[in-house]
């Protein structure tokens, strides 16, 4: 008998630990991309360049920092955390209409 395999580009979406990640894990993905989006769009509303420089800067890093986070209860967490910084960002500085 002839035995056939089935072969696929890619086997699943695997974390650095080889685990496979989850619907949870890619739901939280797109939350923090469109945090990520609506903290860019509020920060190129800040009047002053060298403060919207800064905070871009900040929020970059901030990314970047917690990029390996792949619990999806901290990345909850995060997301909390950075929706609270951009308020605190819409109320402390002075931002264009559009």
């Amino acid at each position: 008998m002839i035995s056939t395999t089935r072969r696929y580009a890619s086997n699943g979406a695997r974390s650095a630990a080889g685990a496979t990640l989850g619907l949870d894990w890619f739901i939280q993905r797109s939350r923090v991309l469109g945090l990520w989006r609506d903290m860019l769009k509020t920060i190129r509303r800040i009047e002053d360049p060298a403060a919207k420089d800064e905070m871009r800067t900040w929020a970059r890093h901030e990314f970047k920092r917690n990029k390996e986070v792949r619990d999806t209860t901290q990345i909850r967490y995060l997301i909390s955390q950075g929706k609270h910084d951009m308020d605190t960002i819409i109320k402390c500085m002075p931002l264009k209409d559009n």
